[in-house]
């Protein structure tokens, strides 16, 4: 089973795209699929308001309780601890759709035995509406259920802060045999350019990344990515919608 996860921020336009997307993967894969979106927190445009599917696809939404800006680290955990035990974790972002022949290649190589639980597996990327190759997004992965629990996650000690996911990074590549690329499998970014609630756009993201509190938050996962401490992970409260 393929579990796709998704956090989810006032993008209702964005969600709604993904939706009809899942809808026109065939029966064979949406029967073999489960899909879940965490609402982080949203003020304006909740997820629950955006949802077209009517059980066409077995589908969970889930809301974090408390608004904190850049969330995605608590959402994330909460879909990977959330998906049915012996899942195959599809973890990526909202502005990133996953088309039918990606799903289609990881079912072919799941049901070949070529994937291993012993690594993590990363994509090609290309930019809508053209298909142009774009360089790979370091923070989409695909992997085994037991592999997230092992490694335990994103480290919500720093939720907040914009960025800082390159030592989740270091915990996968320490608690495995490291990354494969799966050349010719594709994701699809979308801008805001193309689709305008693409991804969040009223929170300071880069513009801040060499602030004081920033580089103190990067100093903090590093020390206890090195200490071996294990993330902090579902701190914050949330409920199911769907």
């Amino acid at each position: 089973m393929i579990t796709l996860i998704y956090p989810y921020y006032d993008s209702p336009e964005m969600f709604k795209i993904h939706q009809k997307n899942w809808l026109s993967y065939s029966e064979e894969f949406r029967n073999k699929l489960r899909i879940i979106v965490v609402d982080d927190c949203s003020q304006r445009l909740p997820a629950k308001d955006a949802v077209i599917l009517k059980g066409e696809i077995p589908f969970s939404l889930y809301r974090i309780k408390v608004d904190v800006a850049w969330n995605w680290r608590s959402a994330r955990n909460i879909g990977a601890y959330e998906a049915e035990k012996d899942s195959w974790l599809f973890m990526t972002d909202m502005d990133l759709l996953i088309p039918e022949h990606t799903i289609s290649g990881l079912f072919k190589r799941l049901d070949s035995g070529w994937l291993s639980k012993n690594n993590f597996y990363t994509f090609d990327r290309v930019i809508a509406p053209d298909m142009r190759q774009y360089k790979n997004h370091p923070n989409t992965y695909f992997f085994h259920q037991d592999l997230y629990r092992k490694i335990g996650g994103y480290d919500e000690c720093v939720s907040g802060i914009y960025g800082l996911d390159g030592v989740f990074r270091r915990r996968l590549e320490r608690g495995c045999m490291g990354a494969v690329h799966l050349k010719g499998l594709k994701i699809v970014f979308y801008q805001r350019d193309y689709v305008f609630d693409a991804s969040v756009s009223t929170l300071p993201r880069k513009e801040n990344r060499d602030t004081e509190e920033v580089q103190k938050a990067r100093q903090i996962l590093k020390s206890r990515f090195q200490k071996g401490i294990m993330p902090d992970v579902c701190t914050f409260p949330y409920e199911r919608i769907i």
